[in-house]
């Protein structure tokens, strides 16, 4: 008998394994011809026991197990295996050790090689506690019914090819040196939980040109490599079912290329802990490249502790097609994901295949999300009013200042500020706060008075000139703000809780806001209430008045016989995913204008990314005789964005009714969109002309167009020959699309 013991706890395991070495009862009863199928093999039957009284698989005499050809015996119990009629066994290989016979260098380094024939395994292969302990080799191998390799161990470098799992079990199998599983296919679970992999000496953990066809677990495994330039790579790999990397530490280099994810995809708290990149990759030290998330597909990035962010490192994402499934992101870091990517991944959010949700850092700084309780009703002013902050800020400092919806609903909005501009967190905060409180101590003085701070309030970056007008931006949007608020309150439908709501919307000095709160409310009620909600554009045309007294920025006109100029205005919206060349559209039109004949009788207006509402103000604020609109458009009305960004669409009817209010002054109204044919006959019923699309419109004829009209229009044209002159542009340019306008 073989005196091992075996040391795994194998409660959880079939009852065929029992507490010792079954081998040699199995031979015993072998050699007494007892299994049907070994009568060619019994005469030279023998289980060699070392110094110990242990079987050559258990043996640790590594030098005797050698002399003893371990390889021979090895595949001599796969036959008796295959010959024991015996459906109850499996192929019990737990806790052997075993060895190389084979003698290879690489490098002048010699190294043996356990390696095994073209074979097909009936039965399940137990190899539970086995220890490797040199380079082993798997070539063209089928585990038909699955292999177990728990608490394995690979003292040598691991190399499957050809392999067929029916299903694989790598559960705390410790690897030491390199691991290749190639053109490896795991037909049923593959299990890697707390696996170690720890790499001596240079070590590449690679799966490639392999399917994983059940659900696969690495949660809890770990690259812990004592070399800098250990690297893991999934490539050409396909996950067809759930994948797991839940609670990984990937101490090295990370690349996935070209992997599929048919299913769940989930790398959560997954530690990427590489600071750097490694020799073998050229951009990033994690890199998912050309990835694929097919329809029922997703994957999640997230980490459960806010204060850890996932990557601390480079990261590079791209993808081989369009995304079908979904993306996640939760609490991680964007400032580490490539610009391209994360410019990519952030345009692909607004599309609705990637959720950048709580606690991701997209920028390079942002503050904390805040979330104000208001009723939906109610929220556009909260929107409005970080909005005016932006653009004050923006003015004020030379930077750019962002301001991003993370949620909304019926109750509440969350937002934060953020900024990329390369300034270092503190000064961005300083910022912030200066802002905040030069912007509402403005505010807070009477309306004569407010042209006086602007002496001294804002920063030295500012002309005198640029500094009245960010002053009087700031001031308006603000009044206008609270000039809506006035008309809720009067109403009964704001109360002192939605004006702290509002002031917190701009609050960085860690003030206490109630008291803020209480003093502006109750400006509100003075000022913005009852009758003086009626008197206050005349008092404020008061302080415009001592603006233009104080500093004349704008000579007086003192030719009385001035032509009257044909006024054009230029509305443009671009939310959707197909970028169209509007700022190319519009630098053409404003050059050919600027080098007309009739130049000095033409005034050139732009608004730009137009909501309803910026429409409808833009065309009260000009008063155009051309109303040129430029961007994306269906059948059922033109495309403008909402307040966030969107797209928003405006039917026709609506249409109608704007235009029928302006009938007097617009002459000509041009829909430089697809498919605004429709629009424009509904309209040429208030307009003389109204040029409309019978269909989707290329960009370049829709830009074509423009320059050959707006040619003649500076020429001094009327309209009917302006038209045909931007038909003949399109053929000019040689671009289809030349009997797609149409003048009414």
């Amino acid at each position: 008998m073989c005196n091992h013991k075996y040391t795994f706890n194998y409660s959880q395991q079939r009852a065929s394994i029992g507490k010792e070495c079954p081998y040699a009862r199995i031979y015993s009863e072998l050699k007494n011809n007892k299994a049907p199928n070994f009568e060619n093999i019994a005469s030279n039957l023998e289980l060699p026991l070392d110094s110990h009284g242990i079987c050559i698989f258990h043996s640790n005499e590594l030098k005797w197990k050698r002399e003893n050809d371990f390889t021979t015996k090895f595949l001599e119990l796969l036959q008796l295996l295959n010959a024991y009629n015996d459906d109850s066994y499996c192929y019990d290989f737990a806790e052997f050790v075993f060895v190389g016979e084979h003698l290879k260098s690489r490098k002048d380094v010699k190294y043996r090689v356990f390696n095994l024939p073209d074979c097909t395994l009936n039965k399940e292969a137990d190899f539970i506690g086995a220890l490797f302990v040199d380079r082993v080799e798997l070539n063209n191998i089928s585990f038909k019914l699955g292999a177990t390799f728990q608490e394995a161990r690979f003292n040598g470098e691991l190399k499957m090819k050809n392999i067929s799992f029916g299903s694989a079990d790598f559960r705390k199998t410790i690897f030491e040196q390199s691991v290749f599983f190639e053109d490896v296919d795991f037909l049923g679970y593959a299990l890697f939980e707390d696996s170690q992999f720890t790499g001596s000496s240079s070590a590449l953990i690679k799966f490639s040109n392999s399917k994983f066809c059940g659900l696969t677990d690495f949660s809890g495994a770990a690259v812990k490599s004592k070399h800098t330039d250990c690297t893991l790579l999934f490539e050409n790999v396909k996950f067809e079912d759930s994948v797991y990397f839940t609670d990984c530490t990937f101490d090295c280099s990370v690349s996935f290329k070209n992997v599929e994810f048919d299913f769940a995809g989930e790398f959560i708290d997954t530690s990427f802990n590489t600071t750097k990149s490694m020799r073998r990759f050229r951009y990033c030290a994690v890199e998912f490249l050309e990835i694929e998330v097919n329809k029922n597909g997703s994957l999640i990035f997230q980490s459960t502790d806010s204060q850890n962010k996932m990557f601390n490192q480079e990261v590079e994402f791209s993808f081989k097609k369009d995304i079908e499934g979904t993306i996640r992101f939760e609490n991680v870091n964007f400032n580490n994901i490539s610009d391209s990517s994360r410019k990519n991944l952030i345009r692909l959010s607004k599309l609705g295949k990637v959720a950048i949700g709580p606690g991701c850092i997209k920028y390079r700084f942002q503050t904390e999300t805040k979330t104000i309780l208001i009723d939906e009703n109610n929220q556009s002013l909260i929107l409005e009013i970080g909005q005016t902050f932006t653009n004050y800020f923006a003015v004020q400092n030379g930077l750019n200042l962002g301001f991003e919806i993370v949620e909304r609903d019926n109750n509440k909005i969350s937002f934060f500020y953020f900024t990329d501009e390369n300034i270092t967190e503190a000064e961005f905060f300083d910022r912030l706060k200066k802002a905040e409180q030069d912007l509402w101590h403005l505010l807070s003085t009477e309306f004569d008075e407010q042209y006086l701070l602007t002496d001294g309030q804002v920063g030295t970056s500012l002309s005198k000139e640029n500094a009245i007008i960010n002053a009087v931006d700031g001031v308006s949007a603000l009044v206008g703000t609270f000039f809506r608020v006035g008309i809720r309150i009067a109403f009964g439908r704001w109360s002192s809780k939605d004006t702290k709501a509002l002031i917190n919307v701009i609050e960085f000095n860690n003030q206490e806001p109630s008291l803020n709160a209480a003093n502006l409310h109750q400006t509100l009620l003075d000022r913005y209430t009852g009758r003086a909600l009626f008197l206050i554009r005349d008092r404020q045309n008061q302080s415009l008045a001592l603006f233009q007294n104080r500093y004349r920025l704008i000579e007086e006109n003192t030719n009385m016989g001035t032509t009257t100029k044909t006024k054009i205005l230029f509305l443009a919206a671009n939310p959707s995913n197909s970028r169209l060349k509007l700022d190319e559209e519009a630098k053409e039109i404003q050059t050919n204008l600027k080098l007309a004949k009739e130049r000095d009788n033409l005034e050139f207006k732009q608004e730009w990314a137009v909501t309803v509402e910026t429409l409808m103000q833009a065309i009260l604020d000009e008063s155009p005789n051309i109303v040129n609109f430029s961007g994306h458009g269906r059948q059922e009305g033109i495309i403008l964005q909402n307040e966030i960004g969107e797209p928003k669409i405006v039917g026709t009817e609506a249409l109608e009714s704007l235009f029928k209010l302006f009938k007097a002054s617009i002459k000509c109204v041009v829909l430089n969109s697809c498919y605004s044919e429709t629009q424009a006959k509904v309209i040429k019923s208030h307009i003389p002309y109204v040029i409309g699309m019978k269909s989707e419109i290329p960009d370049r004829a829709a830009i074509a167009f423009s320059k050959g009209f707006y040619k003649a229009i500076g020429a001094g044209k009327d309209i009917p020959f302006a038209f045909e002159l931007g038909i003949t542009a399109i053929k000019l340019e040689g671009v289809t699309g030349d009997n797609i306008p149409v003048l009414l």
